[in-house]
This record gives structure tokens, C-alpha cells and sequence, in this order.
């Protein structure tokens, strides 16, 4: 998600973003213009350093935008399987306007570690911060006043927002010698999850203390309503393109290159490699 210095946008005379994601004006585009004129060279050494502010702070490696953009790494095929489709007007067009605002302007403040990225904002040196929903544990014990969005969609013509959900998967070793009693038992910890433990996470922790305004209520509620998890990311094993911001955007101190169509010759053959691996297991399985 998103989080914002609701101090740092009112001294700019800028409107909270609330009003922008129920209209649903709150894309890509929006962000980006909103991040700008927030620069601001701290310590005057005349350089662009952490020791300044800035209009938006990220960790590079972030893939959430190619969900929140709707920017498909896979796609369904008739058969039921998946076939790579990243290389599409849609995607190239996303990692361009990334690319460039991370790079083309001084609006952006980049990380190659997400703790470096919540630390910062944490200091109220970015007005626009990405971040994990876990990071409002730090921000609440800070000086900062934050509100909470969605990352952004593409354009206003999509139709809904999505929220890239990280998950955790459990698995079953093949060793175990009681499959039913092990899927009785995951079962079970799920229903707990869903109907105890997440609806007082949600109604106590999130509702009650990390929103501190009606408005970051709405958005919690449209983030939960809105969690997608992609099937591409979470096989990926980095040998796909489900992670394909980590060397676009610069990922171990380096510039990165906004350049799809090579970065896509060079690895398509390893991830139908992986793709083709992924889709036999399910088929073995059953799924």
C-alpha cells in the first residue's frame, strides 16, 4: 500500500488522496504528479542523498505495481493452464512511467532494502512512502501523521483496485505419514484464521489503532476487500518475470534499464522453462 505525511501534503497545500481512490482517479499517473515538488536538498551539499526529502520513497524490488496496475506476468489459456503474457503495450507502459519517475525526476528517493525505506519515511523525509501494511507498527511510535491508500490502478479505466497480497504458503512434506490428519489439521487453523483471529487482528489492531482517521478505515476496508494474490509471483522462484522490477528498477545499486523487449528475449526461454514446470505438477496432482 501507500502511505502518506498527511503534515508534509497540508504545508504544500495538498489534498489528502482519500477522495482521489473513491473516485477512482487514485492511478499511476496520479501518484507520480502528486509526488512532485517535494525535493527539498537538506544538508546542501548539492547532491541527492537520503539526508534530503522527497516527494516519494520506495524499496526498488517492489513488484506490487504489476498487480495494482492489472499488468498480468500470466495469463489463463482455454485449457485451464497459463501462458507468459508480460510483454504487452500495457506492461511496457508501466515499467517506462516507473522507470522514468524513479530516475528522470528528483521526486523519488530509491532503497535496495525495505527496513531503509520504512526508516525514512519514518523521519518524515518523503510525503508518499511504499510500504507493507506491517510497517504502521514503526510509523505509530513515530512523529509522523500518516493516512493509508491503495497502491495505485493504471489508468481510471480500470475497473477495480487490487492490493498485492504477499503470501505465506504451508506445505506437506512427502514423508508426512498421515496426509488426511495433516489437510484436517490445515483445515482447521484456516477456518480459526478467517473467522477468530483475522476479524479481531482487523476490528482491534487495524480499525482501532493503525487507522487513525474515518477515511483510513475506508481504505483499510477497500484494501482488505481487495487482496490478489498472483499466481505468477508466488511460483516464480526468480527464474520467471513475476520479479522483473528488481532489474528494471535498479536492484543491487544499479540503474536498472527500462529497455522490456531484451530483458525479455534474454529470459523467456528459462521461465517457460519454470512455467512448464509448475503447470505439470498441478496437472500431476489433480489441480
Amino acid at each position: 500500500m501507500v502511505f502518506f505525511n498527511k503534515t508534509l501534503l497540508e504545508s504544500a497545500g495538498q489534498e489528502n488522496p482519500y477522495q482521489d481512490v473513491k473516485d477512482g482517479k487514485w492511478t499511476i499517473d496520479a501518484l507520480t504528479a502528486r509526488s512532485k515538488g517535494f525535493y527539498i536538498d537538506l544538508n546542501g551539499d548539492g547532491t541527492q542523498n537520503e539526508e534530503d526529502q522527497y516527494g516519494y520513497s520506495t524499496d526498488v524490488r517492489q513488484n506490487g505495481f504489476l498487480v495494482s496496475c492489472n499488468t498480468p506476468v500470466l495469463s489463463p489459456t482455454e485449457d485451464g493452464g497459463r501462458e507468459i503474457s508480460v510483454l504487452s503495450d500495457r506492461t511496457v507502459t508501466l515499467v517506462e512511467k516507473v522507470y522514468d519517475w524513479y530516475y528522470e525526476s528528483n521526486d523519488v528517493m530509491r532503497f535496495n532494502d525495505y527496513d531503509q525505506n520504512v526508516t525514512f519515511f519514518s523521519h518524515g523525509k518523503s510525503a508518499y512512502a511504499f510500504s507493507k501494511l506491517s510497517a504502521s507498527t514503526v510509523y505509530r511510535t513515530s512523529d509522523v501523521i500518516y493516512g493509508i491508500v491503495p497502491q495505485p490502478k493504471f489508468d481510471e479505466a480500470q475497473e477495480s483496485y487490487y492490493v498485492f497480497a504477499c503470501p505465506s504458503l504451508f506445505g506437506v512434506p512427502l514423508t508426512a505419514s498421515d496426509l488426511d490428519f495433516a489437510g484436517f489439521v490445515f483445515e482447521a487453523m484456516t477456518y480459526a484464521g478467517y473467522y477468530d483471529v483475522i476479524p479481531t487482528y482487523y476490528e482491534i489492531t487495524l480499525k482501532g489503532k493503525v487507522a487513525d482517521s474515518q477515511d483510513d478505515v475506508e481504505m483499510l476496508e477497500l484494501i482488505n476487500d481487495h487482496l490478489t494474490v498472483s499466481f505468477a509471483y508466488c511460483y516464480d522462484n526468480w527464474e520467471g518475470f513475476a520479479h522483473l522490477f528488481n532489474s528494471r528498477m535498479g536492484f543491487n545499486e544499479k540503474k536498472g534499464n527500462r529497455d522490456m523487449a531484451s530483458m525479455y528475449e534474454k529470459n523467456v526461454k528459462k521461465a517457460q522453462k519454470r512455467l512448464d514446470k509448475i503447470l505439470a505438477a498441478f496437472s500431476e496432482y489433480g489441480a
